[in-house]
């Protein structure tokens, strides 16, 4: 019995206990397709949506989630034809590590990076962590587009614009950047080219790989990742839902079964032809959801689940 208990106590100590995680499948407020905004408006939107994160993140507080994860395209949705259109949405995101809710004290280091913002100090406010997606633009022919160029000519903007996802601490730090690697027809965003696939590690001592949607088709980055070691995923999607195969809960089951896996994904629940999201571990499905309603009714939902701890040791048996 004694030898049990210090088994127990030592693979408690290795491996950690279970995390609590959600994922949001949500219907964004969204603008008109191919219709340029200003930065005014667009904020708007996008603080429309923030106030509905704000309600998922304090029920998830309350339910003690430690990380929770929202979709691609959340906060402003997807109907951009041009460069422009999507320009009004974008911000200059700070290096990680930077604290914007600590260090941004006033309106003029906080404007025209209202969301980021936003987000550090909901995060900081809950003491929950947040994964999200939103636009960063890089200026050309700086420091930063020089270490991370894109594959295009600098956009007729002057910046480099880029599908991001990024993962802010329970204390509002900025702690994982991403720049989406593999777009699906997103012609108004770059693509970077330097960029090493990303990830994060937790206070409660989980380290994240960082993925977008179409990523989950390709090795780099989540493949990448899981070579490296590391066990667990935020991915945030706006899924294209191609039945009978390339759906997105799927897709995601799949690949966590595939790679031995905790994946928690977040799609869109703007319709059926979007939705699904869910968290896996190893294949096994702990919480789903699919919208399979044919009307194209919108529906945003949260799933919540605990999270066993995976061994990259025992993937490699």
């Amino acid at each position: 019995m004694h030898s049990v208990l210090l088994l127990f106590t030592l693979l408690t100590s290795v491996f950690g206990r279970n995390y609590k995680a959600a994922v949001v499948e949500y219907s964004p407020n969204v603008g008109a397709l191919g219709h340029t905004v200003t930065r005014d408006q667009a904020l708007e939107l996008m603080r429309s949506n923030l106030v509905q994160y704000q309600s998922f993140v304090e029920s998830a507080k309350s339910q003690q989630v430690d990380i929770i994860v929202f979709p691609e395209y959340g906060l402003n949705g997807p109907n951009f034809n041009q460069w422009k259109d999507v320009y009004p949405y974008l911000e200059q995101l700070p290096e990680v590590g930077t604290n914007p809710c600590d260090t941004w004290t006033n309106n003029a280091t906080q404007k025209g990076r209202e969301v980021t913002f936003s987000l550090s100090c909901m995060a900081k406010s809950w003491g929950i962590w947040i994964v999200a997606n939103f636009g960063d633009k890089v200026k050309c022919n700086s420091t930063v587009s020089q270490q991370q160029e894109s594959n295009e000519e600098c956009p007729p903007t002057g910046y480099y614009q880029y599908n991001t996802q990024v993962a802010f601490g329970s204390d509002g730090t900025l702690a994982g950047k991403y720049h989406k690697m593999n777009l699906f027809y997103e012609p108004y965003f770059s693509t970077p080219v330097n960029q090493k696939p990303q990830k994060f590690t937790t206070d409660f001592g989980v380290t994240f790989g960082m993925g977008i949607c179409f990523d989950i088709m390709f090795k780099t980055p989540l493949y990448d990742l899981h070579e490296e070691g590391v066990t667990d995923f935020v991915f945030s999607s706006w899924w294209v839902n191609t039945p009978p195969v390339l759906t997105g809960t799927v897709m995601q089951q799949s690949w966590s079964k595939v790679t031995g896996s905790n994946l928690l994904a977040s799609n869109s629940g703007y319709t059926w032809h979007s939705s699904g999201s869910g968290i896996f571990n190893s294949g096994s499905t702990l919480t789903s959801w699919y919208n399979s309603n044919a009307n194209l009714q919108n529906v945003s939902k949260m799933l919540i689940s605990e999270v066993p701890r995976i061994s990259f040791f025992l993937l490699k048996k």
